[in-house]
């Protein structure tokens, strides 16, 4: 629990810090509030951290001396710019002491529930095993022919490399999706204090209901909670789907005072100010399909969103070119050297070399995760084959029933939020209705899982309730009227009541303080046996195909008789071949 604190607090200052830099060098001068510009950067920054993190472990591991050095060095760029320390400081004094206390509780409550034992199966299969890899040899060539899990390639692996350091075991695999949690909580409790001071803007309603619809989820839920308690980066995909509309709200108004601008000046194009803030979809939309594969709809959609602010402007659509291949590169590069296909499993351009998996291999995996109509065997004879599989579908889960009634009320919805909002006034209804819809066609398409797409199943119910909160004007219902004296409450009476609310919170979710003070409990246990083929020793699970914290090298299954180090006098860091 301390080591998550304080790793949580050295990863959100370097990544506010990066942020800020990045919204001046571009320049956006967008998101005026300072919570709104605190958290905008402290996502964008994490966002560029992770690939940076991921292109160097090309190069190098990703150890934690090369972590601190990197986030030092980073940092200290931005912070030469005067721009970027004028920013900072300004968003920080803007803070008060209630803020830092607020702050502190929902970090050191988020801490007790995340820093449990990690249950997640894919966990055990491969997550950490990427992770310590990264963090001990960085990218490995062939090591996809040890375990193909590992080329799941992700650059959250690579940013969570150097918060696991060898010296700790395995008992921090969970530190990034624990920080996510954090930060999504804190950006919804500042959004929820706009709407109770009554300054509430439509963005803040929906950060609000997107964290209702889906945070709770992740805590009271045994599956989700699962994912939650784990390095996966499902987590961070869900996270951004919402990240990315709440910016594309935050963006709508500054583009209408851009275009006002534009008219009373006779048509003359925007400032560049004013025109390069539809970057920041993009960037967070190129850092989730970097996290997993399941962004693509978050990049698509940010990807004409910029084209379509920037049609006409042949310099900024080379620059969101540039910056797409700059923040891709690493993934395709990292995909590679470890497995030779640049997008597994996909088979797209898998390379023919002595290291790589075929691109028979890659079809089969794909054909494993999306062909989910065979995941239930053979219908009946008399079956209908589609109502069969879908009925079978249904019975894995209740959210998948949730899933089908909101793909079911899709088309409605839509029709119900374009007759009651103004498109011509805030056009960033369409881009969220654009990426709820193309999403979930994607994820029915591919694999219909809750944790895979539960981004794109909420966007549309929160964007109906924000709808219905911003034109009932519901920031003067009641409810707020009765909730708005918590905020004249002495400071010693609000805290120590929120004191006893967390108390209340851990006792009743199984946190064990006492274990987890310092750090979280160890991966689950698995008897391993040493192995042999050709020049590798490996070890081998005893009755299980997940690894958990084993010694490296772990393979899930006995290796092919073909496979051999590449390089024996280098060991493992020169990877793995087949002959």
């Amino acid at each position: 629990m301390l080591y998550f604190l304080l790793s949580w607090g050295l990863l959100l200052s370097t990544s506010f810090v990066t942020g800020i830099g990045i919204l001046t060098l571009f320049p956006i001068d967008n998101f005026s509030r300072s919570g709104d510009r605190f958290f905008i950067s402290a996502w964008l920054g994490l966002v560029v951290l992770a690939n940076i993190f991921l292109a160097i472990a090309l190069v190098i591991p990703l150890s934690p001396l090369i972590g601190l050095l990197v986030l030092g060095l980073i940092t200290g760029l931005a912070l030469r710019l005067s721009p970027v320390r004028t920013n900072a400081v300004n968003i920080l004094l803007q803070v008060s002491d209630r803020w830092l206390l607020i702050g502190a509780l929902i970090a050191m409550g988020t801490a007790s529930l995340t820093s449990k034992q990690v249950s997640w199966f894919d966990t055990g299969l491969y997550h950490f095993g990427a992770i310590r890899w990264i963090a001990d040899y960085g990218a490995v060539p062939g090591i996809a022919l040890l375990n193909n899990g590992f080329a799941f390639v992700s650059s959250w692996f690579a940013l969570a490399a150097p918060f696991n350091p060898g010296f700790l075991g395995d008992r921090s695999s969970a530190i990034l999706n624990g920080y996510l949690f954090f930060l999504v909580l804190l950006q919804g409790s500042v959004a929820a204090h706009y709407i109770l001071a009554k300054r509430a803007v439509k963005s803040d309603w929906f950060i609000v209901i997107y964290c209702t619809l889906t945070l709770p989820l992740f805590v009271f839920t045994p599956f989700l909670s699962a994912i939650l308690i784990s390095p996966s980066p499902d987590l961070p995909v869900i996270l951004i789907t919402g990240i990315v509309a709440w910016a594309t709200f935050s963006l709508s108004q500054q583009q209408q005072n851009c275009h006002t601008q534009a008219t009373a000046m006779l048509q003359t194009k925007c400032s560049n100010w004013c025109c390069t803030d539809a970057m920041i979809p993009l960037v967070l939309g190129l850092g989730a399909v970097t996290f997993k594969l399941n962004g693509l709809p978050i990049v698509a959609i940010a990807a004409l969103y910029y084209i379509a602010h920037n049609w006409d402007k042949p310099t900024q659509l080379a620059l969101g070119a540039g910056v797409s291949l700059i923040l891709l590169s690493p993934l395709l590069l990292f995909g590679i050297v470890t497995s030779g296909c640049p997008l597994y499993p996909s088979s797209w351009m898998c390379a023919a070399a002595p290291w790589a998996l075929s691109s028979q291999q890659a079809a089969h995996a794909l054909a494993r995760i999306n062909g989910w109509q065979d995941w239930f065997g053979s219908p009946p004879s008399d079956a209908n084959v589609w109502l069969w599989t879908l009925s079978q579908w249904l019975q894995i889960s209740h959210l998948n029933k949730v899933m089908l009634i909101l793909v079911i009320i899709a088309i409605p919805s839509t029709i119900w939020i374009l007759k009651k909002t103004n498109i011509r006034q805030n056009a960033a209804e369409l881009w969220i209705i654009a990426l709820s819809l193309l999403g979930m066609g994607f994820i029915f398409s591919q694999a219909p899982l809750i944790r895979f797409g539960l981004g794109y199943f909420v966007l549309l119910p929160t964007l109906i309730l924000a709808t219905v909160c911003t034109h009932g004007n519901l920031s003067n219902s009641l409810v707020c009227q009765l909730v708005a004296p918590i905020n004249q409450l002495p400071k010693a009476l609000m805290f120590g009541a929120l004191f006893i609310i967390s108390l209340t919170v851990i006792n009743f979710s199984g946190i064990q303080l006492s274990q987890q003070l310092v750090m979280p409990p160890q991966l689950p246990t698995v008897k391993v046996n040493l192995m042999q083929v050709n020049n590798i020793q490996y070890f081998l699970p005893e009755n299980s195909n997940k690894c958990w914290g084993s010694p490296l090298p772990c393979a899930p299954q006995q290796l092919n008789s073909d496979v051999w180090l590449r390089n024996p006098e280098t060991g493992l860091r020169g990877g793995f071949r087949r002959r």
